[in-house]
């Protein structure tokens, strides 16, 4: 005779209905989803097997990984590529399901790569504008200066780091990269392949003087453009057009100075509010988005800036969730071991 579950069933749905409760909680759980940043970045390619992968265009393959580098916020990587004419794309997490072709375009075209002989070729990927290049398609040009602590390189004047690399996604011919800066008046120079032994100061001129920019009281944004023909350096702060009327009604359109916004290191609600655009989950205007778990833009000693800081707090009630949810569960295997036991 088939019997209904009676009581012990009802125990058994409760411990169930809680155990599934607990799953969702722990699978939506701030943090629990899906990663901001991939955990991995890998160069498929017509040449992986030559390198030593089981075939060509595995995002797998462990031996053509990039490594994330935390000072540059880039990801890089250098192989020996024999002569040919090959072929490459960049994918996230080992699969293709994210991946970026030419021109940071998702799911884009193959990236062409032609080597006359067999070459050292260093490849690179900004997850911030998922562009993939190599330092032989592209010319890898930075911006050392005495403002790159200020965007969280380790020191100025550095030009191996690639938080100042300027940038050309759209294959435009023009390098350039913005960023918002706190008030103040600074130096610059423009160094080729990460090092000082090619650079550009004032004018396009081969180790010439550095260029003196200023930034208003207010703090505000500013592009540097490059041009690899000239090798001359704009830098240029940024502003917004505001629309005037002329007596005959008119539109006319003058150029003036982006209005007042909020500092670095000032409380806002919104990045629209920020003179950096960009307004931090602990409420202060921020140099950067600063929402990885690990940063902060309020430590005493940099309050604006984000920073890396410690560890992150232990997540108490998340693991309390989890000790509850086994308890729901070892109650109703026990309800159900009693009830099979008492049955006549």
């Amino acid at each position: 005779m088939v019997r209904g579950l009676g009581a012990t069933g009802n125990r058994i749905s409760v411990a169930a209905t809680a155990a599934r409760a607990l799953l969702g909680l722990l699978l939506f759980w701030p943090g629990g989803g899906a990663a901001a940043s991939p955990t991995s970045v890998s160069i498929p390619a017509s040449f992986q097997s030559e390198l030593g992968c089981p075939g060509d265009w595995d995002p797998a393959c462990a031996v053509t990984q990039l490594s994330y580098d935390a000072s540059d916020d880039v990801w890089q990587g250098t192989f020996l590529i024999p002569a040919g004419s090959w072929e490459y794309k960049a994918a996230l997490d080992g699969s293709w399901t994210v991946n970026y072709g030419l021109n940071a375009t998702q799911n884009g075209p193959n990236i062409p790569l032609g080597l006359g002989a067999v070459s050292t070729v260093k490849f690179y990927y900004d997850d911030k504008t998922h562009w993939v290049t190599d330092n032989n398609n592209s010319v890898i040009a930075t911006v050392p200066g005495d403002f790159q602590s200020e965007m969280g390189c380790p020191g100025d004047w550095q030009p191996d780091c690639l938080r100042s690399w300027l940038q050309d996604p759209s294959g435009s011919g023009t390098y350039s990269f913005m960023t918002a800066l706190p008030s103040g008046s600074y130096e610059c120079k423009v160094a080729i392949n990460e090092n000082w032994s090619e650079n550009y100061g004032a004018g396009g001129v081969p180790n010439g003087p550095n260029i003196p920019f200023t930034i208003p009281a207010a703090g505000g944004s500013v592009r540097f453009s490059y041009d690899p023909a000239s090798h001359v350096l704009t830098v240029t702060l940024e502003s917004t057009p505001t629309p005037t009327m002329t007596p005959t009604g008119t539109p006319t359109v003058t150029p003036t100075a982006t209005p007042t916004l909020i500092p670095l290191g000032e409380s806002c609600s919104t990045g629209a509010q920020c003179a950096s655009t960009f307004c931090a989950p602990s409420g202060v205007c921020c140099n950067a988005p600063c929402v990885e778990p690990n940063q902060s833009c309020t430590l005493p000693s940099s309050v604006g800036l984000c920073r890396a800081q410690g560890g992150a707090a232990p997540a108490a009630s998340h693991s309390g969730l989890i000790a509850l949810g086994i308890v729901l569960v070892a109650l109703g295997v026990l309800s159900l071991r009693r009830a099979f036991t008492a049955r006549p």
